[in-house]
């Protein structure tokens, strides 16, 4: 499959291939079709103009990493000017049809709507299955005081903070952590934990609860000795 310009022979006639210029009519500036095409098809037309005057009939290949290299353009660039040539009829596609271009194009699109919309899925514990390609998962439930003394009990984390405590903070705050709505309220518990044990941990130069129950014999051997001397 080929791309060629509609009409080339019509405005472009040359007695050899690869001519050192190409007309460009000033009739463009009014061509409506031109002036509401997409920018990346305005700014392509020119490059493919002067690549179609290497052919003798205003071909161009179909090869989109050729015509990335040859117009120092990226691919989604190229692809995206080629259909908005295509579409406002200054490109044919030869041996076969311009529905494969539009076709492969809205494919690529839907291919990265739907690769964003998963990202963006809300997710909080097991998958549920998969439909259509896309993955479904469960939203947000708010855990009951008991599920979380339950999941407390089985971390041994009991002794850090209570259930009550844990569900009264979230739900005068509608269950959001930070501005976010809470996704897994599991690791809020370990975020909760965490925090308890950091709090728990003596700071540099703070006696350690050992060391707090030898002061006072240590303090009062002190003494003695003060008075002895």
């Amino acid at each position: 499959m080929n791309y060629r310009v509609k009409n080339w022979s019509r405005f472009q006639h040359y007695k050899r291939r690869r001519p050192p210029w190409i007309k460009l009519y000033r009739t463009l500036l009014d061509n409506f079709d031109y002036q509401r095409m997409s920018i990346e098809g305005r700014a392509l037309a020119p490059s493919v103009w002067l690549l179609a005057s290497e052919s003798g009939d205003g071909s161009i290949p179909a090869d989109i990493d050729v015509l990335a290299f040859r117009l120092r353009q990226s691919r989604d660039e190229i692809e995206a000017g080629l259909e908005a040539l295509v579409v406002a009829g200054f490109l044919e596609v030869v041996e076969g049809g311009a529905s494969d271009l539009l076709a492969e194009r809205k494919q690529s699109l839907s291919t990265e709507t739907e690769t964003e919309g998963e990202g963006e899925a809300e997710t909080e514990t097991e998958t549920t299955g998969r439909v259509k390609g896309k993955t479904r998962v469960k939203r947000f439930v708010k855990p009951t005081e008991d599920e979380v003394t339950a999941y407390l009990v089985e971390k041994r984390w009991q002794r850090d903070f209570t259930a009550a405590a844990f569900c009264s903070f979230y739900e005068s705050n509608g269950w959001r952590v930070g501005n976010h709505g809470m996704k897994d309220w599991k690791a809020a518990c370990r975020t909760w934990h965490l925090r308890r044990e950091s709090d728990n941990k003596p700071r540099p130069g703070q006696p350690t609860p050992s060391r707090v129950a030898e002061l006072p014999a240590a303090m009062e051997a002190k003494a003695i000795k003060v008075n002895v001397q």
